[in-house]
């Protein structure tokens, strides 16, 4: 598996962004529906705030994603188990973090993977904004969490046994 490379998950496709050899990180071909009893991905456009509150404002780095304050975890574990379901405990998801969705030969990728979507990113920037990959692979910072301007898209990891 390569840098851009496709794969899926039964009906999950998903993009690869590294593979180190004993772990896969990719990044799911759309954001994940707002629906905890089925978690899948979807194309279309559903968005959601990312915290009822600003509990980052100190932070300026990665942020807490298991804060009860945070509206897009619950989707991501959900969505955890419904993979591990399907491929077992080798698949674990996670907020994606800047560092896990910038670099230069990313950018093509998100590009193509975001072309209609946007998602959340759990990095907060200059203390009191929260960032999210915009539609074209645009970074963007939103300083107000409760406008619905994206979406729940995890990065999945598959450790290779």
């Amino acid at each position: 598996m390569e840098l851009g490379d496709e794969i899926s998950i039964d009906t999950e496709k998903f993009a690869v962004l590294s593979n180190n050899g004993t772990k896969i990180k990719a990044l799911p071909y759309y954001n994940l529906t707002l629906n905890l009893d089925s978690p899948k991905q979807t194309d279309q456009e559903e968005r959601i705030e990312f915290s009822s509150s600003m509990y980052w404002e100190t932070i300026n780095t990665d942020v807490d994603m298991y804060n009860s304050a945070n509206n897009i975890q619950q989707y991501i574990e959900a969505y955890q188990t419904y993979l591990q379901g399907i491929a077992g405990n080798k698949i674990t998801t996670k907020v994606a973090r800047f560092s896990d969705v910038n670099g230069s030969n990313l950018k093509p990728i998100l590009r193509r993977y975001t072309e209609s979507q946007s998602f959340w990113i759990g990095t907060s920037g200059e203390c009191d904004y929260m960032s999210y990959v915009d539609n074209g692979g645009i970074f963007g910072e939103m300083w107000d969490d409760t406008i619905t301007i994206s979406g729940v898209c995890p990065i999945i990891e598959i450790t290779i046994p």
